[in-house]
């Protein structure tokens, strides 16, 4: 295995671990607040201090390894509404909850 290959296995085994998938879910925050021109109104360590008050989380991150990391049980921290991202407006949950509410919500 050249050095390629070794650090695409090596990001593909951290991204399924808690701290992986935290800085995964950060990455994408800030990729899409740069996108839609919002704001990020959380550092990194806020960010993670506000994780370890909702063990909610670990929960389903436990369940997403049980699920042989099923794509759809993946936890995600995604916003209620349009608008920053701010602690008043995250919401956990997993891929499958997050495009459920999608549909309802774009149903009525």
């Amino acid at each position: 295995m050249n050095r390629k290959q070794y650090q695409r296995e090596y990001r593909r085994g951290y991204r399924k671990t808690v701290n992986g998938l935290l800085v995964s879910i950060l990455a994408t925050q800030r990729y899409k607040a740069k996108r839609d021109g919002v704001e990020v109104l959380y550092t990194n360590d806020e960010f993670f201090s506000w994780v370890n008050k909702h063990p909610s989380i670990f929960t389903l991150f436990n369940g997403w390894v049980s699920s042989k990391f099923n794509k759809d049980k993946r936890p995600l921290v995604y916003r209620k509404k349009k608008g920053n991202f701010s602690f008043d407006n995250l919401k956990i949950g997993t891929i499958e909850q997050f495009y459920q509410e999608r549909a309802r919500s774009s149903v009525g």
